[in-house]
């Protein structure tokens, strides 16, 4: 992946928050500037998307809201390991609660419940990496407790998108990863701390250990002590062990100095199966995690970032003073001459538009709404699979939308493929009214797109039917007003 297409953790938690508020409520009336300040590089798209939202009204605000949740999210960890550090304490104590401990009840008490998540963790790394479910359940459930708790932590307007985009993050690769991360720590912090307690119980008083079993016979306990010590002996943490000795403590009546030797043993047991594979675990995430970081990219392939794609395509400054020339518009298209079926319907980047919508009076086919790159090469196709012109390509267009090239290119490269007349058809007039937006300007540069693909463009809302808007459609498409 590119330098340039990478960017910084707090650029993406900003850029999502954005992405996450107009997805929702549609682009901003005061994003020309941001949006000039974003097409001013050449850098990738991921990169001139942060720029435009670190230039956006009221970022300030949201970067003090990721700033603060950063201090809230280490404060958290911090507090998590210090609950394990006391359980360790804890289930330490109660395994020596008596001065006879039986070996493997104790080494199975402490390791017990490390192990088996560890085996859960690893099941999940090894099976679903590819579709990135390392750490998604542990994800799931934080970002739900920061989506509940967050409102009263965040004091920006853009709270609980703060936190939305926060749990987005820990879906990432190097969100999954950081999580694995709090997880080793905490099971580190819970063994280690069990450790030491064990050692401060067997320095300040005697215990004897010894193990006993009801239905395994003395050979094949003999030989599973031997399973456990051998890696024990071989990294030098104790000595070889006889068959004496095991047996001896089957029986509790072991010499005065076994008592230290088991005492080592557990305490071996514990680190190297525990422990050590802890800390590998640990080292293996942080690695993950920090490749992660530096590959760290927006997702650009989301709606909300392709219909900025045109919008923010790298501007270049004219040598001479004068204002560049306006892009051409192309002749008008007409009517085909042997147009066969009915018009066809296409729906591109809608909000809350109900699909498909009724238009009284025209009979339409539709094809389908176009929502990301892979709809529109979707609906290219099956254009270019027609037997012969429809009468008219329908474009169903929202109002609260910015027009971009993207669109432009879409619409223009959907008549060709149609070989028919496009027609941008209004919608979400209302909506953007209600929103304050100014609509004769975002009416008039619609009206423009539909001009340069060499088409035509009629405002109509479902929600308030128009017979006049429905009727000039109509002749539109019977070609009686070409």
């Amino acid at each position: 992946m590119p330098r340039s297409e990478t960017v910084s953790i707090g650029d993406w938690l900003l850029a999502e928050t954005v992405r996450l508020g107009e997805e929702r409520d549609g682009r901003r009336r005061d994003d020309h500037v941001a949006t000039r300040a974003g097409a001013s590089t050449e850098a990738g798209l991921a990169r001139r998307i942060a720029l435009r939202a670190r230039a956006l009204p009221g970022a300030d605000a949201v970067r003090a809201d990721i700033a603060r949740l950063g201090r809230l999210s280490r404060l958290f960890a911090a507090g998590l390991l210090l609950l394990a550090a006391a359980t360790g304490v804890l289930a330490a104590s109660a395994s020596v609660d008596a001065r006879q401990i039986d070996f493997l009840l104790a080494a199975a008490a402490l390791l017990l419940m490390p192990t088996l998540m560890l085996a859960g963790w690893l099941a999940v790394v090894i099976t679903g990496a590819g579709r990135g479910a390392s750490g998604s359940i542990a994800g799931a459930l934080l970002a739900t407790a920061c989506r509940r708790l967050g409102p009263r932590v965040l004091t920006s307007a853009h709270a609980g998108d703060v936190l939305e985009a926060a749990g987005g993050f820990l879906r990432t690769t190097p969100g999954r990863w950081l999580l694995g991360c709090l997880a080793h720590a905490f099971w580190i912090a819970y063994l280690l701390t069990a450790l030491v307690t064990l050692v401060l119980y067997f320095s300040v008083v005697q215990y004897d250990l010894v193990w006993g079993t009801t239905l395994l016979n003395d050979t094949t306990m003999v030989t599973l002590f031997n399973g456990l010590a051998d890696p024990l002996v071989a990294l030098g943490l104790m000595q070889p062990v006889e068959p004496d000795w095991l047996l001896a403590a089957r029986e509790g009546t072991g010499p005065g100095d076994g008592r230290g030797r088991w005492a080592w043993f557990l305490l071996a047991v514990i680190g190297v199966y525990g422990l050590g594979p802890r800390i590998l675990g640990l080292i293996a995430s942080a690695a993950a995690a920090t490749i992660g970081w530096w590959r760290l990219t927006l997702d650009t392939a989301q709606p909300g970032y392709l219909r900025l794609s045109g919008s923010l395509a790298p501007t270049t400054t004219p040598e001479s003073t004068e204002q560049a020339p306006a892009r051409s518009h192309r002749a008008p298209r007409s009517r085909p001459t042997n147009p066969q079926g009915r018009a066809l319907l296409v729906g591109i980047e809608l909000e809350h538009e109900p699909w498909p919508p009724t238009i009284a009076g025209i009979d339409v086919q539709v094809v389908g709404r176009v929502d990301d790159r892979a709809g529109r090469e979707q609906i290219l196709a099956a254009l270019q699979a027609l037997d012969a012109p429809p009468p008219a390509l329908l474009v169903l267009c929202s109002l609260l939308r910015t027009p971009d090239q993207g669109h432009e290119r879409f619409i223009d490269r959907a008549a060709d493929a149609a070989g028919t007349l496009p027609l941008l058809v209004l919608t979400d007039g209302a909506a953007l009214t209600r929103r304050e937006g100014n609509i004769d300007a975002r009416r008039a540069d619609w009206q423009a797109l539909a001009a340069r693909v060499g088409g035509k463009a009629v405002e109509f809302d479902p929600e308030y039917p128009d017979a006049a808007a429905i009727a000039q459609l109509q002749r539109w498409i019977a070609g009686h007003d070409e």
